[in-house]
């Protein structure tokens, strides 16, 4: 049996020419003397270091007494000296293609699961790491590291809309009362005691009742909110919705952005011909002025008009 391992193209080792065509012409030489491979021939950066030890653990570990075994290895190496007194042991070591240099550092990551009962809290976790070597934990290496029972608490997250109008950019009147219905999620692994607050620009904020969001739930709010009188057509009205725990300083927001279509000037029915007469004439002066522009004038009109009583 055969196994091959022939590396040039070194990740942090300088470069070589010839060691991966040495590795293919043996592994030709022995096959042809009636030697199996077994497996197919590690080059360059099929050579990896975990490959080189699954070669060792895994393939070479299926032979039987009774094979014999060649492994060619064309690629750098290095030697180590361990010294036991006034004794110097020395081992040869082969580079692998990720093979780091003697001397450069690696930053390798650890990932650990801990179980969930480990929550005392005088449980440490201990690492300790072992030089590969020297077989020995190095200076400085051995850490405690204190295990902390995570935090019971909601996560939040809001989306609000209101029903009936454009997600994007509803349409809204100015000084009517609109109901935003927002859903409350929580992620967290803790129950929230969640209320909604809504801000508008000189508004006082709409605060709705408390209500109760599961771990892993979601729950419905619907939230009435009064739309200032007096705004501009087409100006733009943003409506800042923020979820907020009651018991931990957690929240979430979003925002609605409408934009105010018809105008509210009157009340239907309340407004008589000598007072549309007046406001009509305010309105010409506002379009002279630059102020208002023909499209909203007729609007503004309309809206008027549609407030007439039978009063001359």
């Amino acid at each position: 049996m055969i196994a091959v391992i022939g590396i040039d193209r070194y990740t942090e080792w300088s470069r070589l020419d010839n060691a991966v065509s040495d590795a293919r012409a043996a592994a030709r030489l022995f096959t042809g003397l009636g030697f199996e491979q077994v497996t197919a021939p590690l080059l360059d950066e099929a050579a990896t270091g975990n490959a080189m030890r699954h070669l060792v653990t895994d393939e070479l570990a299926q032979l039987s007494p009774d094979d014999s075994l060649v492994v060619f290895f064309a690629g750098h190496g290095h030697t180590h000296t361990t010294d036991f007194g006034d004794t110097s042991v020395k081992t040869g070591c082969v580079i692998p293609v990720d093979g780091a240099r003697p001397g450069d550092a690696r930053l390798r990551q650890l990932r650990l699961v801990v179980p969930a009962s480990e929550t005392a809290p005088d449980t440490m976790l201990l690492l300790t790491f072992e030089d590969y070597h020297h077989r020995a934990p190095p200076p400085s290496v051995s850490r405690r590291v204190r295990i902390v029972a995570p935090e019971v608490a909601p996560v939040l997250g809001v989306q609000c809309q209101i029903p009936g109008r454009n997600r994007e950019r509803p349409e809204l009147d100015t000084g009517e009362q609109i109901v935003a219905r927002c859903i409350v999620e929580n992620s967290g692994n803790g129950a929230a005691n969640a209320v909604l607050q809504a801000a508008l620009s000189r508004q006082p904020p709409a605060v709705s009742p408390a209500q109760r969001v599961a771990p892993g739930g979601r729950t419905s709010f619907d939230l009435p909110i009064a739309i200032p009188s007096g705004l501009a057509i087409d100006s733009t009205v943003e409506i800042s919705i923020v979820a907020r725990d009651r018991q931990f300083a957690r929240s979430a927001s979003t925002r609605i952005v409408g934009v105010i279509r018809k105008p509210k000037l009157c009340a239907p029915g309340q407004l008589t011909h000598t007072q549309y007469r007046a406001k009509l004439a305010e309105l010409r002066a506002a379009r002279v002025a630059g102020d208002v522009t023909q499209d909203q004038f007729d609007r503004y009109d309309a809206e008027l008009v549609s407030c007439l009583n039978d009063v001359p």
